[in-house]
């Protein structure tokens, strides 16, 4: 497995969390965000037979990363009348993408989304 440490942890967290919101049935779990969760962190675990030179799918998930945490900040200053269960959730996307896509890029020597040239 050719990945970061912290990216693989990352991804194998994404597939497990993703699995148990797909088979939970709650009012809190949602099955399609699940799904959306469990295909992020197979496509990183299917792709890591790549060397992280050549892994286009990692070293373009760095910069995606930072938009979205960028994106559920903007929604967390502008939208005034956000639920404080929308808020929390965009929290966590703010930190989780924010600083997993910061250590990526730091851990990866590049922030451009480009694998090296």
């Amino acid at each position: 497995v050719n990945l970061p440490p912290l990216v693989l942890v990352h991804s194998i967290f994404l597939s497990l969390v993703g699995l148990r919101m797909v088979f939970t049935n709650s009012a809190k779990s949602s099955p399609m965000a699940g799904i959306t969760m469990l295909a992020i962190g197979i496509a990183y675990l299917s792709t890591s037979y790549m060397p992280i030179a050549q892994n286009q799918f990692l070293h373009a998930s760095v910069p995606v990363r930072i938009l979205l945490a960028l994106v559920a900040g903007l929604k967390m200053v502008v939208d005034k009348n956000i639920t404080q269960s929308a808020r929390n959730e965009m929290l966590l996307v703010f930190l989780y993408d924010g600083i997993g896509g910061l250590v990526c890029g730091w851990q990866l020597e590049n922030f451009s989304g480009k694998v090296p040239a």
